[in-house]
């Protein structure tokens, strides 16, 4: 993974505040990608944000929440939000896949 592979995408993470989404957040920061982070912060915590704060995008609230959902998406319909890439529940644990791929896929690729 280079950050040619990344550079300048457009990512939601949700649940990017919790221990093991930060690190996924600050990874894509590292790799150029723009980041909008969406976190209730029910289990997530701000400070685990420390090594990005002024370079992502971060948006509290629940997404089970149209208008919130509607506000991280800028207001696009469910299918056309703005982001090449969507990772999702990322602070999930016991839901979580034992490993995330970090590889740019095709818009024809289900994620």
């Amino acid at each position: 993974m280079s950050k040619s592979d990344w550079g300048q995408r457009r990512v939601l993470v949700t649940g990017g505040a919790s221990f093991i989404g930060s690190r996924l957040v600050d990874r894509l920061v590292d790799l150029g990608a723009q980041v909008r982070v969406a976190d209730d912060l029910s289990s997530g915590r701000l400070e685990n944000l420390h090594d990005s704060p002024d370079r992502i995008d971060f948006h509290q609230g629940d997404l089970r929440d149209r208008d919130f959902t509607r506000a991280v998406g800028d207001g696009e319909a469910r299918n056309r939000l703005p982001f090449d890439r969507l990772l999702w529940r990322t602070g999930l644990h016991r839901h979580a896949p034992s490993r995330v791929r970090l590889e740019p896929r095709t818009r024809r690729d289900r994620i």
